[in-house]
């Protein structure tokens, strides 16, 4: 059931990308089927659709997850990815369950996208949500002492954004903090993350201003503010850099390793073999659960 299920569901994603009718809406229907084509792992509890802010009326919601017991436990904050455009939290259901049985409260957050909002307000709702993180962490048995921040693609950026521009004046985050405690984490694991606008407006100039919502001529400071490579890199927490050896962003995350590690961060590399970009979304395949499993060794290794 399961096996057939995944078939069905890759079949659907190849037709409708291949057909050129992905939209923003249709993305997050397909992620609804991920979790119930193939059902991931149960766990202790579940709360689904929690509303974590609402700006202008537009709900953000968060899946949380938690493993038995009363901890408190290590919180792991996820980012989806989809090119700060496409998909959801349902995406990556099956690797936020996965990693609560080991162990930890995971908060799976959704975040405002193109084309309701520009590049400066999605980075604002990833840094709010670490913030809510912190604040709402012991509510679900997760400790605030011990939080990890991480990512998938697009969402690998965002989690990069709310380490290395946290208190950043330029951005006002959606969700501040009642307690004060900012956005900064104790690990950041980064999953086949973008790191510099300039590069890829150099590949995709139109593609580019559509996220941004404007273009590099026009507001360059707003390229450079929303680029990783453009902050102090020698304050990120321990990282995990990962991506995958048939990755189309391979090369911009071993550049991104590379940087951070001659900052003098604790940093590490992980290369799944043999998959391609969205190998982690899923989580019933082997490579997905080796990569989940080099995750959690990192997690243990830092929160633990």
């Amino acid at each position: 059931m399961k096996k057939s299920g995944a078939r069905v569901l890759i079949g659907f994603l190849a037709a409708v990308f291949l057909a050129g009718c992905m939209t923003s809406k249709s993305s997050r229907i397909i992620d609804n089927f991920v979790p119930v084509m193939v059902p991931p792992e149960r766990v202790a509890s579940y709360s689904r659709n929690v509303v974590w802010i609402a700006p202008g009326g537009s709900k953000l919601l968060v899946d949380v997850s938690g493993p038995e017991g009363k901890g408190p436990f290590p919180v792991l904050v996820w980012l989806h990815g989809g090119s700060w455009e496409f998909f959801s939290k349902e995406a990556n259901e099956g690797l936020a369950r996965y990693i609560t049985n080991r162990g930890y409260v995971v908060m799976n957050f959704n975040y405002r996208m193109v084309p309701e909002v520009s590049m400066k307000t999605i980075v604002e709702d990833a840094l709010g949500a670490v913030e809510w993180a912190y604040d709402h962490a012991a509510e679900y048995n997760g400790d605030p002492q011990r939080i990890a921040v991480a990512g998938h693609s697009a969402g690998a950026h965002l989690a990069t954004m709310t380490e290395v521009a946290c208190n950043e004046p330029f951005f006002s985050p959606t969700y501040v903090s009642e307690k004060g405690r900012g956005c900064h984490a104790r690990a950041f694991l980064p999953v086949s993350g973008v790191y510099d606008f300039r590069k890829e407006d150099a590949q995709n100039p139109e593609q580019t201003e559509r996220w941004m919502g404007t273009s590099l001529a026009a507001d360059s400071m707003l390229y450079d503010k929303c680029s990783p490579v453009n902050y102090p890199l020698s304050r990120l927490p321990a990282t995990l850099v990962l991506s995958a050896d048939k990755d189309f962003l391979l090369k911009y995350n071993q550049q991104w390793f590379e940087l951070i590690d001659q900052a003098g961060v604790k940093a590490e590399l992980y290369i799944e073999p043999g998959v391609t970009h969205l190998w982690p979304t899923w989580h019933w395949k082997k490579p997905a659960k080796q990569t989940y499993d080099r995750m959690i060794k990192f997690l243990n290794e830092n929160l633990n």
